[in-house]
């Protein structure tokens, strides 16, 4: 049989010239797109197959054309060969042999061309890496003449899908940060503002609400009179409204409603809808509902649906900017107060994670959320004035108690004690 085929040797070289071609294509773009930023500036401005592997990902759009372009010829020309092949077989083996055959050679490629060499360049992307960029520097001059309208097609492509330049990874800017602080090229202000944007991926809305417990709020069962006086006494914008219950919670008023409309008015009318939150939405995510719906705060809701807090945009932003003064900040106590003795006196609505950037101890994650959850975890009952506990080098004592929580704790920091915790005796 192989005596009737023309050329096979000749045949038979191309198909594994071609299918190791794929493998180089493949494996080269995993190994020189893997290497890292701090990596290639130290190769940037040196000579020989450094310098080669940083002029390369210099460029990366022209990179991704010349190994996208070269493996695709490759695997053009090896299926080419394959069918032709298969072809002049196909009398002697049968439909039956010809399919296996042609699905022989598609399993070879994507399994010899593809999976294996990419695997491959993941894990040795220097040497790899290393080893191809001089072959494909050389081929990317050979098609320069080709590089520019395949770019300006790549372009206007990206353009038109809404992609605008190349993402970067957050663990890629952290590193650029720490470097650029190492190097003096960034003051810490500035990192820190890059690392607080970052945070909008993790901080959740129940670290920055505000507690249901601390929320004024307005039955629509109750007079005209009484949302007037709540507006002036509370010095409010705008205040959440519910139904008789408080977990029937309908939306938010505001003031400028009220003063432009007469008693008349049913108050349900004046009700403005705002976005529910689950407790576990991040800041991002917060953000990007209340820009959606156009409104400057939402309700925060447990698992069971339940309104546990409020949340503004204001307070989402000051996970970026810092602190934002608004209504409600206006009513609270100062969270962390330095008393003569060394003690801190925290208020118990603190989020844990505020709390561990003052103090610099890091906290045990025992699921609670702020100081007096903290308090109430390590006592294991409803805190009482004068209630002692422990934790990773603090003493905390329960000062004041309203409504079976904890409204402000005395804390003194110690020698870290590592990280458990319990009720002092």
């Amino acid at each position: 049989m192989a005596a009737d085929i023309p050329d096979l040797p000749i045949r038979l070289t191309i198909l594994a010239v071609s299918f190791c071609l794929s493998a180089f294509f493949s494996g080269s773009e995993t190994a020189l797109f893997s290497f890292e930023p701090h990596e290639l500036d130290l190769m940037r401005g040196a000579g020989g197959v450094d310098g080669a592997v940083a002029r390369l990902r210099s460029r990366p759009k022209r990179l991704l054309i010349t190994v996208l372009f070269g493996n695709m010829v490759v695997n053009v020309v090896f299926f080419s060969v394959s069918y032709l092949l298969i072809v002049e077989v196909a009398p002697q083996v049968g439909r039956t042999g010809a399919f296996l055959l042609g699905a022989a050679s598609l399993l070879a490629i994507i399994i010899g061309g593809e999976v294996v060499p990419k695997n491959l360049a993941v894990t040795f992307h220097r040497p790899l890496g290393r080893a191809a960029a001089l072959p494909l520097l050389a081929l990317q001059k050979l098609l320069l003449p080709v590089m520019f309208p395949l770019g300006r097609l790549a372009d206007a492509v990206a353009a038109l899908m809404g992609h605008g330049g190349p993402a970067v990874r957050p663990e890629e800017l952290r590193m650029l940060v720490a470097i650029g602080t190492q190097e003096g090229v960034m003051d810490a202000t500035a990192a820190q503002m890059i690392e607080e944007v970052l945070e909008v991926s993790t901080v959740r809305v129940n670290e920055l609400m505000v507690p249901r417990v601390e929320m004024i709020s307005f039955d629509l069962r109750q007079s005209w009179a009484r949302l007037l006086e709540l507006f002036r006494t509370e010095k409010l914008t705008s205040i959440p409204v519910y139904e008789g219950e408080p977990d029937r919670v309908r939306g938010m008023i505001h003031v400028k409603d009220v003063l432009f409309r007469g008693e008349e008015e049913d108050l349900a009318r004046l009700v403005r809808r705002i976005p529910f939150l689950p407790e576990t939405a991040t800041v991002e995510e917060a953000l990007r509902r209340c820009r959606q719906e156009q409104r400057k705060s939402a309700f925060v809701v447990d698992e069971y649906g339940a309104v546990v807090g409020l949340v503004t945009v204001e307070d989402l932003l000051e996970v970026i900017v810092g602190e934002i003064a608004d209504e409600y900040d206006e009513r609270r106590a100062l969270p962390v107060e330095l008393l003569s003795d060394g003690t801190f006196r925290v208020q118990g609505l603190l989020s844990l994670r505020e709390w561990e950037g003052i103090s610099g101890v890091e906290l045990p994650e025992m699921g609670v959320d702020t100081v007096g959850g903290l308090v109430m975890a390590l006592l294991g009952k409803v805190p009482e004035p004068g209630d002692r506990a422990s934790c990773d080098g603090m003493e905390l004592t329960v000062e004041q108690v309203e409504d079976r929580r904890a409204v402000t704790v005395l804390v003194r920091l110690r020698g870290k004690a590592g990280s458990g915790g319990g009720a002092a005796p």
